[in-house]
């Protein structure tokens, strides 16, 4: 099946998966490829408790999912270093059209935010009799890209399987992101490397202060497998996906058949 896929990102190519992800909501959507297409969606909301963006929360502009083969389970996932990006977004709701039936699992998020300067007091240095020069170090002057990796935990929250023709649903997911991403359990570290490169390193500060992004550790405060989540969901995708025959898939979801009548 015809999909697109990733073996790396850089900033470059993030910006260009969001242009294409969010133009998708304005332009028609598309089609099934051939009659065993499937379809996934995930609700990702991310809400930080400290630092720049305290407060302000943010859906991503794109969510990274990764498959697991059959008999493959989450250890497998530190050999994958092809990811799936998300067709598109929509609200908090991210959709990836047109996979193949199977195992999935989603591991990352990606969004930009544009911040006014924040400017850090780091010394004072004396440069003459009774003059001192204050330094500050200046931050987020502009557009920042952020990804924050999901944990283990969360990544296997969102395990869900789909089968042939049928729309399935991961879930509701509110996560926090750590202030920097310092070091992450075993997953996290590997797809940092997948996504920034193998020589990449964020364990100290001035790791952070070099790189042209951010990058956090994803934890989640909600998690949310439940029928009314499933059901809310459909709701809204309802809207997004009428006149398609993704919207024939997500009614047999919404009843609590995801697979098709034959």
């Amino acid at each position: 099946m015809d999909m697109v896929r990733i073996h790396a990102l850089g900033l470059f190519s993030i910006t260009a998966l969001w242009s294409c992800s969010t133009a998708a909501t304005r332009q028609r959507l598309p089609e099934p490829v051939d009659a065993g297409s499937s379809a996934l969606a995930v609700s990702v909301f991310i809400q930080p408790r400290t630092g720049p963006f305290l407060g302000t929360g943010k859906a991503p502009d794109i969510v990274l999912f990764a498959r697991l083969e059959e008999g493959e389970d989450l250890d497998d996932l530190k050999t994958k270093d092809v990811l799936i990006p998300s067709t598109f977004v929509s609200g908090r709701d991210a959709y990836v059209l047109n996979v193949d039936p199977g195992s999935y699992v989603a591991v990352a998020a990606v969004y930009s935010e544009d911040l006014e300067p924040l400017h850090i007091p780091i010394g004072n240095v004396n440069v003459g009799k009774n003059v001192q020069v204050k330094f500050h170090l200046g931050l987020f002057d502009g557009t920042v890209t952020s990804r924050d990796y999901f944990s283990r935990e969360l990544i296997e929250q969102t395990q869900t399987s789909v089968a042939p023709a049928s729309f399935a649903f991961m879930g509701r997911y509110i996560g926090e992101p750590s202030l920097r991403f310092g070091r992450g359990d075993e997953l996290q570290e590997h797809f940092l490397r997948v996504l920034e490169g193998q020589d990449t390193r964020r364990e100290a500060v001035l790791d952070d202060l070099d790189a042209p992004d951010a990058a956090h550790r994803l934890s989640a405060t909600v998690a949310d497998r439940g029928l009314k989540a499933d059901y809310d969901f459909c709701g809204r995708a309802a809207g997004v996906l009428r006149g398609t025959a993704w919207a024939l898939m997500l009614e047999r979801l919404k009843q609590g058949d995801s697979s098709p009548s034959l």
